[in-house]
C-alpha cells in the first residue's frame, strides 16, 4: 500500500504544480498583454494579391490576450489530464503487481482511463469510485482531450462531435475565420478549475477505496 500512496502523492503534487503554473501564466497575460499580434498586417506579408484580400476579409478581429488564454487553458487541460491519466495507470499497474497477476498494462485491450478502470474493477475490486460525479467528469474530459490533442484544439462545425461538445457547460466553440468550417475549443477558466479538482479528487477516491478493500481483506 505504500507504493499506492506514493504514486497518488506524486500525481497530486504534479497536478498542483500544473495548476500553480497555469494561474501564474494567466496573471502574467492579464498584467502584461502580448506586444505582438496574431492578426497584425505583418502576418500575411508573405502572401500577395488575392491572398492579402482573403486575410483582410475573413479574419475575425480577436483580442490577442484572449487567444493566448484559450491556448494556455487548452495546454493546461491537456497536461493535467495526462498527469491524472498517468497516475491512474500507475495505480492500475501497482494493483497488478500487488495481486501478482501476470499481466501488464499493454496486455489490456483498452487505453487510458478506461484501461485503468478495467484493471481497478476486475483485479482491484473497485466499484464506488466509478459511480461518482468525478468519474463522469473524467469521461467528459476524455472527449475534450481527444479534440485538443488529436484535432489541434479544433472541431469541424456541424459534426456530431461539435454538437456533443457544445452541450458541455463551460466549453465553447469559437470561430476565428469567417469562412473556416473548423472551430476553436475554448474551455472557460472556471470549467478548467472544476476539471483540475475532479482529477485530484478521483485519484484520492481510488486510493481510499483501495485502502478500504485491503484493510478488510
Amino acid at each position: 500500500m505504500i507504493a499506492l500512496k506514493a504514486v497518488t502523492h506524486n500525481a497530486l503534487t504534479l497536478l498542483w504544480q500544473i495548476q500553480s503554473l497555469h494561474e501564474h501564466t494567466i496573471q502574467t497575460l492579464k498584467s502584461s498583454p502580448p506586444t505582438f499580434s496574431f492578426l497584425s498586417p505583418s502576418v500575411p506579408e508573405r502572401y500577395s494579391g488575392s491572398d492579402v484580400d482573403w486575410f483582410s476579409e475573413n479574419l475575425i478581429a480577436t483580442n490577442d490576450a484572449q487567444i493566448l488564454q484559450v491556448l494556455e487553458v487548452q495546454s493546461t487541460f491537456a497536461i493535467a489530464f495526462a498527469a491524472m491519466e498517468f497516475g491512474l495507470s500507475q495505480l492500475a499497474q501497482e494493483i497488478l503487481n500487488f495481486e501478482k497477476v501476470n499481466l501488464e498494462l499493454r496486455d489490456i485491450n483498452e487505453n487510458g482511463i478506461k484501461r485503468a478502470k478495467t484493471i481497478l474493477r476486475r483485479i482491484g475490486g473497485l466499484n464506488n469510485c466509478f459511480l461518482t460525479p468525478e468519474w463522469s467528469l473524467l469521461l467528459e474530459c476524455e472527449r475534450i482531450r481527444n479534440v485538443v490533442m488529436h484535432g489541434g484544439g479544433l472541431v469541424e462545425q456541424g459534426t456530431d462531435r461539435h454538437n456533443e461538445l457544445a452541450k458541455i457547460p463551460g466549453v465553447e466553440t469559437r470561430s476565428f475565420s469567417k469562412s473556416a468550417d473548423r472551430l476553436m475549443i475554448a474551455i472557460s477558466p472556471e470549467r478548467l478549475k472544476v476539471y483540475l479538482l475532479a482529477f485530484s479528487q478521483f485519484l484520492v477516491q481510488v486510493l481510499t477505496e483501495l485502502e478500504m478493500k485491503h484493510a478488510h481483506a
